[in-house]
């Protein structure tokens, strides 16, 4: 997690790594013990000094304009008048709105908190997706990729033909645990969250714990993989999910079974 921060991580910094002992040497430089470090930060609540961005994905914008801008073009992409709220990375807003509704289902025991999350998550997921869809589209006008109501293209053919396109070759990896899990999470999200089968449902909590665990895999790890594939800096707050505690479910001994 450290180490993917320092390399990865979408704090505005000046030095850039490629091995870990770049990392390990830069944090000595400035007086912190790497392996003390890795201690430290076993504890969640321990921020990862120098590197770790604790921003999000919206600011509030009063009496100012505020705008994303193509420095290539002078473009403005995105833009508010304020007072307002501005969003320049839409996919990191559905992030932490799928990162919120898991902590409420983890902490109520909320299957329908678990599905929201699973729907905001797969929805962030395809917008990183589009954002680099819309990137090579506008710096490619003769090579532009086209999704519409005509010509539709699904989502597994855009990771098939489409990601090799716009990263110059690169594929997507999924023979690991991160796409089975996201898998899974999309089945649910499809089948169960919006177009439901079942005029009801029942679900054990210890299903909960295993649903809620494999968000760390299949939405935060699958977005950490493609902003790896396509050479982009991560939002914290994917970074620390990914890394984050597996969940557990504690039975307080003192409630009848």
């Amino acid at each position: 997690m450290i180490l993917l921060f320092a390399k990865a991580g979408n704090q505005n910094k000046l030095e850039r790594f490629s091995t870990d002992a770049d990392v390990k040497r830069s944090f000595e430089r400035n007086g912190i013990v790497f392996q003390k470090l890795v201690e430290q930060c076993r504890d969640p609540q321990t921020r990862v000094p120098l590197f770790e961005n604790l921003l999000g994905s919206t600011l509030q914008v009063h009496g100012a304009s505020m705008a994303r801008v193509d420095l290539s073009t002078g473009e403005e992409i995105t833009k508010v008048d304020g007072p307002g709220l501005f969003t320049p990375e839409g996919y990191w807003a559905l992030y932490e709105t799928a990162h919120e509704a898991l902590e409420r289902g983890v902490a109520g025991l909320s299957y329908r908190e678990i599905l929201s999350a699973f729907v905001h998550g797969v929805s962030a997921i395809e917008a990183f997706l589009g954002t680099q869809v819309h990137e090579w589209n506008r710096t490619h006008p003769a090579q532009t990729l086209v999704d519409s109501k005509t010509a539709k293209v699904s989502f597994d053919d855009k990771v098939e033909k489409w990601i090799p396109i716009i990263s110059g070759g690169k594929k997507l990896d999924k023979s690991g645990r991160r796409w089975q899990a996201f898998g899974r999470i999309r089945a649910i999200r499809d089948g169960v969250a919006v177009h439901p089968k079942e005029p009801g449902h029942g679900v054990q909590y210890s299903e909960l714990v295993i649903l809620g665990n494999l968000f760390s895999s299949g939405v935060s790890g699958l977005l950490i993989d493609l902003h790896l594939l396509f050479s982009k800096t991560i939002p914290g707050l994917i970074i620390r999910d990914t890394y984050a505690p597996e969940i557990e479910l504690v039975e307080d001994p003192g409630t009848p079974t």
